[in-house]
C-alpha cells in the first residue's frame, strides 16, 4: 500500500489521490504522444515546429529520451526521482524549444481533459465537489494575469452559482496578495531608511571637512 494513502474524513477506505493521476496520465500522455507524429500535425502545429526552429527528427529523438525516462522510474528501483530518470535517459539534453513543445501538447490534453471530466464527477445541476480547489485557481489566475481589481465583478457572478466555497477561496488568495504587498512594503521602507541613513552620514562627513 502506497505512504500516500490517507483515510477521507467520511470514515471511507483509504485513498490515494496520486492513484488518479497515475492512471489518467497513461491515456493523456499517449494522446499527446500521437499528436506528435507528422501526419497528425495540425496547421496550428505545424507554424509553431517552424518557429521554434525544431525538426521531426528533433522531436523523435525528445520522445524517445522521454518514454526511456517513463520506463526506467517504473521499472528501476535504483533510479529514486524524476530528475534522474529524466537526466539518464538524455531528457535535457534536447533543446529547450523541443521539450517545451511537447510539454505543451501534454498540457493542452489536460486542459482539454479537465473540461470534460469536471463535468462527468459533478451531478447534473450542482456545482462539483472540489469548488473551493477551483475558485482559488480562477482568483489565482486572476492575480497572475494582473486583473485582479476583476474578481469583485466575477464575484457577483459566481456568488449565485458557486456560493461560499469560491468567495471563501478568492478571499485567502487576496489575503495572500494582501501579506505579500504589506512585506514589499516594509522592505522598501528599510531600503529607503538606509539609504536616509547613509545620505545624512555623508552630509555629516561633507560638513566637518568644510
Amino acid at each position: 500500500m502506497s505512504r500516500q494513502n490517507f483515510r477521507p474524513a467520511s470514515g471511507g477506505l483509504p485513498y490515494c489521490p496520486q492513484r488518479d493521476l497515475a492512471y489518467c496520465y497513461i491515456p493523456a500522455m499517449r494522446e499527446a504522444l500521437l499528436a506528435l507524429d507528422q501526419e497528425n500535425w495540425t496547421d496550428e502545429i505545424r507554424e509553431l515546429v517552424e518557429r521554434l526552429d525544431v525538426s521531426e527528427e528533433d522531436i523523435s529523438k525528445a520522445v524517445a529520451s522521454l518514454t526511456k525516462a517513463h520506463l526506467s522510474f517504473v521499472t528501476d528501483f535504483t533510479v529514486e526521482t524524476a530528475h534522474e530518470a529524466l537526466t539518464q535517459a538524455g531528457w535535457y539534453t534536447h533543446k529547450a524549444a523541443v521539450r517545451y513543445f511537447i510539454y505543451g501538447r501534454l498540457g493542452e490534453v489536460i486542459l482539454g481533459g479537465f473540461f470534460l471530466a469536471i463535468r462527468d464527477v459533478a451531478i447534473v445541476g450542482e456545482t462539483p465537489p472540489n469548488t473551493r480547489e477551483i475558485g482559488d485557481f480562477i482568483a489565482e489566475g486572476l492575480r497572475i494575469a494582473g486583473r485582479l481589481d476583476n474578481v469583485a465583478l466575477l464575484l457577483t457572478k459566481t456568488e449565485r452559482e458557486m456560493d461560499e466555497p469560491f468567495r471563501a477561496a478568492s478571499l485567502a488568495v487576496q489575503l495572500r496578495l494582501a501579506d505579500q504587498a504589506l512585506d514589499e512594503a516594509r522592505a522598501i521602507v528599510d531600503q529607503k531608511t538606509r539609504e536616509i541613513s547613509s545620505l545624512k552620514k555623508t552630509i555629516e562627513l561633507l560638513k566637518s571637512e568644510e
